[in-house]
C-alpha cells in the first residue's frame, strides 16, 4: 500500500507546487499592471514609466501632437510621452494604432 501512496504525494505536491507559481505570477502581473492576469496586456488599468505611476484614462481619436517614441509597454505597447518633458504628467500608450492616454497617479 505504501508504493501506491508515495507517487500519489509526489504527484499532489508538484501541483501545489505548479498551483503556488501560477498564484505568484498572478498576483506579480496585478502589482505591476492593476491586472488579474497571467501577463499584462498592451495598454494595463495601471503603467510604471520613468519611476512613476499612471493611471488609464481614455482612448483617444489619434496620437497626440509632440509625443515620440519613449519605450515600450510590459504588455507590448508603446509609450509616447512629450519630446522634452522628463516627467510628464500624462503619457499615450499605442497599441496596433489605438491610442490610450495615462496620467500621474497623484497629480
Amino acid at each position: 500500500m505504501s508504493r501506491t501512496l508515495k507517487p500519489s504525494l509526489w504527484v499532489l505536491g508538484l501541483v501545489a507546487v505548479y498551483g503556488l507559481a501560477v498564484l505568484f505570477r498572478f498576483h506579480h502581473v496585478h502589482a505591476e499592471s492593476g491586472e488579474w492576469r497571467d501577463r499584462p496586456t498592451a495598454q494595463p488599468p495601471r503603467l510604471g514609466y520613468h519611476g512613476h505611476t499612471y493611471d488609464r484614462m481614455a482612448t483617444d481619436a489619434a496620437r497626440r501632437t509632440g509625443f515620440s517614441f519613449h519605450g515600450a509597454a510590459t504588455g507590448g505597447g508603446i509609450i509616447l510621452a512629450p519630446k522634452h518633458l522628463p516627467d510628464p504628467a500624462t503619457i499615450q500608450v499605442d497599441y496596433r494604432r489605438v491610442y490610450v492616454s495615462y496620467r500621474r497617479a497623484g497629480s
